[in-house]
């Protein structure tokens, strides 16, 4: 059995006319497509990662950092995670990747910003959000690394 759908002109023709889409003609769907229509559980919940980092986090700018989400076994597939913070929604590619990062730019410094995460599968399926919490930094500071001496450093010999 195929499963069908009415074509995007057909749909498009249908609706500029006023017209129901009933006996519109109808393209046959993928099997890639059938099965994300079959689909309809969401993604699991994307996975936190931020391990204090602290050169993720500056004065104006914020490295938002998770783990992949997955889906239903025999589901469609992940698609796109979406980062969303203060009304604004970007969407991350999903790939064969294990950890995923987005650049939050343009912040006010010494400010918090609450960042929510969605996984999006191939059927549209939209997961429960990661949240996460984050305070930039004081204007002008930059994050200093921890130096860490390698190989260990050995005491200099004094000379007799």
């Amino acid at each position: 059995m195929s499963v069908s759908r009415p074509s995007a002109v057909a749909i498009a023709a249908a609706a500029a006319l006023g017209l129901p889409l009933v006996g519109v003609p109808m393209t046959p769907l993928s099997p890639a497509l059938a099965a994300a229509a079959d689909d309809t559980t969401p993604p699991s919940i994307p996975v936190e990662t931020f391990d204090g980092v602290e050169s993720d986090i500056t004065d104006t700018s914020i490295i938002v950092r998770w783990g992949a989400s997955t889906d239903n076994v025999g589901g469609s597939g992940m698609d796109h995670y979406i980062v969303n913070y203060e009304d604004q929604f970007f969407n991350v590619p999903a790939t064969a990747a294990t950890n995923y990062s987005y650049k939050l730019t343009g912040l006010g410094p010494e400010s918090d910003y609450d960042v929510f995460v969605y996984a999006v599968d191939k059927a549209g399926n939209t997961s429960l959000f990661l949240y996460l919490a984050y305070t930039t930094r004081a204007a002008g500071s930059t994050p200093v690394p921890t130096p860490t001496a390698s190989p260990a450093p050995t005491a200099t010999p004094k000379p007799t």
